[in-house]
């Protein structure tokens, strides 16, 4: 296997245990709030301060696009980098679909994350997919 495949499979095998946590905590409390107040930005911001993560200073972010076919992720993925982003396109077997990944080392103000969100699903959007929310490997 080449270094790129252990990289991906580093990836997306082995996360770091606290970003899952958070981001299984924000879902569960996702499907079990009222969408009125639901602020899924607010609630990773909160855990990641929970855990001691300092939101004034840069984090390492992760973005994640789904998306239906190669080509869309390839093209997520260029529209991504023009916004200053890594953005790789990477099968996603278990779904059978794309996943475009884009990373960026920022501050995670929220009113930043929120019009990234808003760019991210609407990329998302005009090439068939969705925008899956974001993490950090803050246990890394």
């Amino acid at each position: 296997m080449t270094n790129s495949v252990f990289f991906w499979l580093a990836l997306f095998l082995v996360p770091s245990a606290v970003w899952f946590l958070l981001q299984q905590r924000a879902k569960r409390r996702a499907a079990t709030a009222n969408p009125d107040v639901l602020d899924l930005d607010a609630e990773v911001l909160a855990e990641m301060a929970a855990v001691g993560v300092d939101l004034a200073k840069e984090q390492r972010l992760e973005f994640f696009l789904v998306l239906p076919t190669e080509s869309a992720a390839r093209e997520a993925a260029t529209r991504i980098r023009a916004m200053g982003f890594e953005a790789e396109a990477v099968a996603a077997p278990p779904e059978a679909s794309w996943v475009c990944l884009a990373q960026k080392s920022l501050v995670p103000h929220l009113q930043n994350l929120k019009s990234l969100r808003s760019q991210f699903d609407t990329i998302a959007t005009s090439l068939g997919g969705e925008y899956d929310g974001w993490g950090s490997p803050v246990g890394e």
